[in-house]
């Protein structure tokens, strides 16, 4: 039986390096039970050192970014079967075009090379961009302004079967 293995974008950011964390240690009130499992997170290259040391010794980091589909392909070698969480996200952009670029672009090449590579054996029928609740909490003209003019909003809902095609 191969050991489970679970890949992770969004580490080491705050949300990725929680659920690396409850994947691996579990939670006080609920205890990681059955085999354990290996956790592979996609980092960003030029993440340092002591970053990556957060994430502990015992998780395989490979270096890509979403927004680049040629940098995937390494995250998902030799995954079949592996559970996919996929957090990475934008909170604070440089520019309003990332949120599109990492929100859409990216989940598009994360979906794109999974099925490409086979290890997407049931994907969910529709996936919503990582921030919906903050978008849903951010109605000031500022956010608005934001959105309207990266796409943000559209990529809520996003159909992964259409975005495949794109």
């Amino acid at each position: 039986m191969t050991t489970p293995l679970a890949l992770v974008t969004g580490a080491p950011g705050w949300l990725g390096t929680r659920l690396v964390e409850v994947l691996r240690d579990g939670l006080p009130e609920l205890p990681v039970s059955g085999p354990p499992r290996r956790i592979r997170c996609l980092v960003l290259p030029g993440t340092p050192e002591a970053v990556r040391r957060e994430l502990g010794s015992d998780v395989e980091l490979v270096e890509g970014d979403i927004r680049d589909a040629s940098t995937l392909a390494g995250f998902f070698r030799g995954a079949e079967g592996a559970t996919v969480f996929h957090l990475a996200g934008v909170v604070r952009p440089r520019r309003p075009s990332d949120f599109h670029d990492v929100h859409v672009t990216g989940t598009r090449n994360l979906l794109r090379q999974a099925a490409e590579g086979g290890e997407l054996a049931a994907p969910p029928a529709r996936l919503a961009a990582q921030p919906v609740q903050l978008a849903e909490r951010l109605r000031d003209s500022a956010f608005d302004s934001c959105r309207s003019r990266s796409g943000f909003g559209h990529s809520i809902g996003l159909d992964w079967r259409s975005s495949l095609h794109k």
